[in-house]
């Protein structure tokens, strides 16, 4: 089994949070055959690339191996860019050693995780203009920024 020769390949270079995508990797000798002696023991680590904490690593949930080749399969919950690395015995699988960018972007805006804020919810003269604001987030706590701001003129009215 040779790492550098190896190949990683995630399904698609983003997916949306929550949601299963997989990994295949192929494993090569130092001459780029495929490697068919199966039985390597593989970590899959997906790291959120702001250094930040909470989801920051993910361990496969499913890691077939089959005749040379593997499938991890990955359930990544907070939104941001991450890097994706396969492992063997602490080496980095793939010609340059270095992890894949993985783009996962926020699900769809899920109302009971939505945030208002601001003083017109709390202390409102009558006649007067008060405003506040409303954060879309996904059922994992990710900020929706998808979504369109919404504006109003003139400005809506309460009675």
């Amino acid at each position: 089994f040779y790492a550098a020769a190896s190949t990683v390949t995630p399904d698609a270079p983003s997916t949306v949070a929550g949601i299963i995508f997989g990994v295949n990797i192929t494993a090569r000798d130092v001459y780029g055959n495929v490697y068919t002696s199966g039985g390597l023991q593989l970590l899959v680590e997906a790291s959120l690339q702001d250094g930040s904490t909470g989801h920051a690593s993910v361990e496969a949930s499913d890691l077939a191996d089959g005749a040379g080749g593997y499938r991890a399969l990955l359930t990544l919950t907070a939104a941001g860019t991450y890097l994706l690395a396969v492992q063997h015995e602490g080496e980095v699988l793939g010609a340059d050693g270095l992890e894949s960018q993985l783009a996962v972007l926020p699900a769809e805006a899920h109302a009971p995780a939505t945030v208002a804020e601001g003083p017109g919810l709390t202390s409102v003269t009558a006649g007067q203009l008060s405003a506040f604001s409303v954060y879309a987030r996904d059922s994992f706590g990710n900020a929706q920024t998808a979504l369109p701001a919404v504006t109003s003129s003139p400005p809506l009215e309460f009675t």
